[in-house]
């Protein structure tokens, strides 16, 4: 079904100039298969480094990437029954009475990994715990290298 959309969009853009926008839709498709291939071995089994003992998640972001959070936040509530959810890094990183505790697994998502207000989120997190995940495009971005865990994109 999602592939079948990825085909029609394809087609749809076949004779126009390609945007930035249009590039990024007609690579989702080998994206999503090379992500599968490095995350995902053969049994099924999901290949990413995280903590133990997680009972909650928390998805900080900015722009796109948010309501990337927000989606996952809620699969993560309706399928994986973690209790989770997204906030926007610039209101997060605001907020004076963050309460960060050891059962909670902070990720953070940015494209660019330079995104100002998701990395002073995670600054103000990594002080109080080491659960971090970041999800970027970008390796050795600032929130790549300052992320505990990491899921390269």
């Amino acid at each position: 079904m999602v592939f079948g959309l990825f085909g029609f969009l394809k087609n749809a853009f076949k004779h126009s100039h390609n945007t930035n926008m249009e590039n990024e839709i007609l690579e989702q498709p080998d994206v999503v298969i090379k992500l599968i291939g490095k995350y995902i071995d053969k049994e099924g089994n999901i290949n990413i480094e995280l903590p133990e003992n997680i009972e909650k998640i928390a998805l900080i972001a900015s722009g796109s990437s948010y309501h990337s959070a927000t989606i996952a936040a809620n699969y993560f509530r309706n399928n994986a029954h973690v209790y989770s959810q997204s906030y926007y890094a610039s209101e997060f990183s605001l907020n004076d009475s963050v309460d960060v505790d050891d059962k909670t697994l902070y990720i953070f998502i940015s494209q660019s990994g330079e995104t100002a207000d998701t990395n002073k989120s995670l600054d103000i997190i990594r002080v109080k715990t080491d659960k971090t995940l970041c999800i970027t495009n970008t390796k050795n971005s600032t929130i790549y290298n300052n992320s505990k865990y990491r899921v390269l994109i």
